[in-house]
């Protein structure tokens, strides 16, 4: 997919030198005779060409335009119409979740990241309903006991009796 990008890339730069050679042209030759210049090229999709010039980065951030291209390739794969609108519209919102730094997002998502609670389990012993026997236990936490295929409960019994120790030393089973 890579590579296809950077084909799909390469086509769509020399596209726009083209388009920028016949501007420059056009813009030197006297109105009067101006002849339209019929030259061998790619044919182009006009919404393509919309989006691209919509974007600023597209052809300027190489590693955006590389990703815009591989997510186009990837829509297209998934059944994707690129004649529809809905088409562009998701290889926008692939490339902002993608590079949500350089839309100003990121802030937005760490945020949203950061307000998940941690998860809580109580002590083994569930008959004393006080605060003292409830041990938070971190996403670290869950993913040590996952890794080690310890209950949670058994996990959090554990790190009670650690917690409870105050730096002393303590037995775990």
């Amino acid at each position: 997919m890579l590579n296809d990008a950077q084909v799909d890339l390469k086509a769509v730069n020399s596209a726009k030198a083209n388009y920028a050679r016949q501007v420059q042209q056009q813009e030197a030759a006297p109105v009067q005779q101006q002849q339209p210049v019929i030259q061998p090229q790619a044919i182009t999709d006009p919404k393509a060409e919309e989006w691209a010039s919509s974007n600023d980065w597209f052809g300027k951030d190489n590693i955006m335009t590389a990703a815009a291209l591989a997510i186009d390739a990837e829509l297209k794969n998934e059944g994707y119409d690129p004649n529809d609108n809905e088409f562009y519209q998701e290889i926008n919102n692939r490339i902002k979740n993608t590079f949500p730094q350089k839309f100003g997002e990121d802030k937005e998502r760490l945020q949203e990241g950061t307000s998940t609670p941690a998860q809580v389990v109580s002590g083994s012993s569930r008959s004393s309903p006080s605060s003292r026997n409830k041990v938070k236990l971190s996403q670290e936490d869950l993913r040590l006991a996952e890794k080690w295929n310890i209950p949670l409960e058994t996990y959090a019994a554990q790190k009670l009796k650690v917690t409870q120790a105050d730096g002393e030393y303590t037995n775990i089973k």
